[in-house]
């Protein structure tokens, strides 16, 4: 999915916001980021943990 077309539930733009975290933030690094750590066994469907 392009990074402009990713919707934000009202739950993690709370957590962004207590976080400091920018919906350009997250873009940019869901666009450039690299997976560090993932969980593909999690039955939550826990997505892979990023950093730029």
């Amino acid at each position: 999915m392009p990074a402009d077309r990713q919707t934000f539930r009202g739950h993690a733009i709370r957590r962004m916001f207590k976080r400091g975290i920018s919906v350009d933030d997250v873009r940019h690094v869901l666009a450039t980021g690299e997976v560090i750590e993932d969980y593909p066994d999690d039955s939550r469907l826990t997505p892979p943990i990023c950093v730029e």
